[in-house]
């Protein structure tokens, strides 16, 4: 009896589906005739959305043995001493390759978004 009532029931259209026209096709909107998938709230999931949580996920995480680290040892470790006197070491470790290349590719796509804004107009970012 359920499966037969269920059988009834007709879904017109999924929640992040266009409207139908009224001859009863779809407008094509995107890969598979429907558009990018929305979360309830109308959030778009995408890469960067996912990489963006994903980020926040990893802060969110490091905050507690962060918190711990502080309470037990009385300081904030980036604002010390002893986080300038580490400095020399890690230009010798096994990461010193990403010490170094790092800022250098942060500074050359920063002066490449820049350049791309400036030729088309835009305001700087910074102002």
């Amino acid at each position: 009896m359920a499966v037969q009532e269920f059988s009834r029931i007709r879904v017109d259209r999924l929640p992040g589906d266009p409207p139908s026209r009224p001859d009863g096709t779809r407008a094509p909107t995107g890969e598979g005739g429907r558009g990018p998938r929305r979360a309830s709230h109308g959030i778009k999931l995408t890469r960067s959305t996912i990489l963006t949580g994903l980020a926040a996920l990893v802060l969110v995480a490091a905050v507690p043995d962060t918190i711990r680290d502080t309470l037990k040892s009385g300081r904030i470790y980036l604002f010390s001493w002893e986080f300038l006197a580490d400095l020399p070491a890690r230009l010798t470790g096994p990461g010193r390759l990403r010490f170094v290349f790092q800022p250098i590719m942060a500074i050359l796509l920063g002066l490449r978004g820049g350049l791309a804004d400036a030729r088309a107009g835009r305001p700087p970012y910074l102002t």
